[in-house]
């Protein structure tokens, strides 16, 4: 998967979140544990958003209705550890 396609899952999550009225106040941010895709503010909750965009592997119709959202499956527990150490020093950095 490219960087482009990457970054596109990232914008359409950033217009979801800001149209449900969450405010976006940062993107691939880089700390010294992990680029964090999306910093978000709701309500006075600092959450992080990491956003896995893939492409569909099935090209035939009888897949179309396949769910294929499975959250976390490409996402272990070291990125998850890496995560959290990168967004508690976002989070210290802002005061929060």
């Amino acid at each position: 998967m490219g960087v482009a396609l990457g970054a596109a899952g990232e914008r359409v999550v950033a217009r979801a979140l800001v149209r449900a009225g969450w405010r976006k106040l940062g993107a691939r941010l880089a700390t010294q544990d992990a680029e964090l895709d999306l910093l978000m503010l709701d309500g006075e909750t600092l959450v992080v958003v990491e956003v896995k965009t893939g492409r569909c592997p099935f090209a035939r119709a009888e897949f179309e209705t396949r769910a294929l959202w499975r959250p976390g499956h490409r996402f272990g527990r070291a990125d998850l550890a890496r995560l959290r150490r990168a967004a508690d020093r976002i989070g210290q950095r802002l005061g929060r």
